[in-house]
């Protein structure tokens, strides 16, 4: 009975630590938000319970217990692969080889990037991501089973605050008003902080890109600010220290992101 509890807890670790979240309830309700879409859910879930059977297969059962980021990744490819393609049979087998590639990447990468202490973050998910997509486009069997991402139930807000709760949604591919406002509330409960560096990381990514572009209202249409949001989470809260200096670092950090996402977008 343990032992199932264990791998239940193990499955919904992710969830919270895509948002530098430790706590299970956290995870649990952010499981079930994913359920605004149900493809991206059920992909979510396919690629968790793949990477840990494939974890168990090649005997690195400790690695992924140990480090939430080998399956936070593929969860995010697993997800990102939902927000795209509805749950086929085809869709399912992609999940299951990319999210087990995502995971001997991500201990790859983090046998190198240990020797300099530097996380590795969602850089597996950037990378397998981007082959994934490149690859999906030969597999005809795919393209009759595109999503539609339309969502059911939504909420009509003023933009200013519809950007920030969409790129809060689009964390877990849902750039939806509803689920961004819940969880914003499920992170502001577990950790005010977060939310205040969210706030801050958007708002001056956007006022960066804004004078960038010349469009203050084209900055909060981009569908990648949601990046401004993990970086100033990461470098003023989680990684560093909530200081003065650690800040400034933030926005610095959030500065060269505008720029590197706008280059990668390219």
């Amino acid at each position: 009975m343990n032992t199932y509890k264990n791998i239940i807890y193990i499955a919904l670790k992710p969830y919270g630590a895509i948002l530098f979240l430790n706590n299970k309830f956290a995870a649990l309700s952010l499981l079930l938000i994913t359920f605004i879409n149900p493809s991206v859910a059920i992909s979510g879930i396919v690629a968790i319970i793949f990477t840990i059977i494939f974890a168990e297969l090649i005997e690195l059962k400790e690695a992924y217990l140990s480090q939430g980021f080998y399956l936070y990744n593929s969860l995010l490819v697993g997800m990102g692969i939902g927000y795209i393609f509805e749950p086929t049979v085809i869709s399912i087998v992609l999940i299951a080889i990319s999210s087990s590639l995502t995971f001997m990447l991500s201990f790859i990468l983090n046998k190198l990037f240990a020797v300099y202490k530097i996380p590795i973050l969602s850089l597996p998910f950037s990378i397998v991501t981007l082959f994934i997509y490149l690859a999906s486009l030969k597999y005809s069997g795919l393209l009759s089973s595109l999503a539609n991402n339309t969502t059911i139930y939504d909420i009509e807000l003023p933009l200013i605050f519809s950007a920030f709760l969409k790129s809060f949604g689009t964390i877990f591919f849902l750039p939806n008003n509803i689920a961004g406002i819940l969880m914003v509330l499920i992170v502001f409960y577990f950790s005010r902080i977060t939310i205040i560096m969210a706030l801050v990381g958007f708002y001056f990514g956007i006022f960066v890109h804004s004078i960038l572009i010349g469009s203050f209202e084209q900055a909060l249409y981009d569908p990648y600010a949601f990046n401004y949001i993990l970086v100033s989470i990461a470098l003023c809260g989680v990684f560093l220290l909530p200081t003065a200096k650690n800040f400034l670092l933030a926005l610095i950090g959030i500065a060269i992101s505008v720029v590197l996402t706008d280059a990668i977008a390219m």
